[in-house]
């Protein structure tokens, strides 16, 4: 099973973007915008659709990565250590330690970044809400 793939979208459906957004996208320097809809509070992100399309569309070539090749891996690593792996097992397990290496280049620096923008929400929040509680 592949981890790539996951996300379903509407590719005949393209919004024009506001003056306020494009403006924000601007500000954000190409990094993924998170947008709130006022009437539901949900809150979306907006990124560039070559950025999307690479979530999206797994490409022949894009070093996907699998469970079934992280099993093998955690199996070797755990062989490794316990008895110590012929060459053959070295050589595999140094090129799948490569390919999960370039899967997380991929998609740990949005994940870094949206765990910033996470803590720095929700210290927004906190800074509120103490606020409302020492005024009240």
């Amino acid at each position: 099973m592949a981890l790539t793939g996951k996300i379903r979208y509407n590719s005949g459906m393209i919004v024009t973007l506001s003056d306020e957004l494009r403006q924000a996208l601007d500000q954000n320097a190409g990094q993924p915008l998170r947008v709130e809809d006022p009437q539901t509070r949900k809150t979306y992100l907006l990124v560039e659709w070559d950025l999307a399309r690479s979530w999206i569309e797994p490409r022949a070539d894009d070093g996907n990565w699998s469970q079934e090749q992280n099993a093998r891996r955690c199996d070797l690593i755990r062989k490794k250590y316990a008895h110590g792996l012929p060459a053959s097992e070295t050589a595999e397990l140094d090129q799948l330690q490569e390919q999960v290496g370039q899967f997380r280049e991929r998609f740990e620096p949005l994940a870094a970044e949206t765990v910033r923008a996470l803590a720095a929400e929700l210290f927004r929040i906190t800074q509120h809400q103490s606020g409302k509680g020492t005024s009240g």
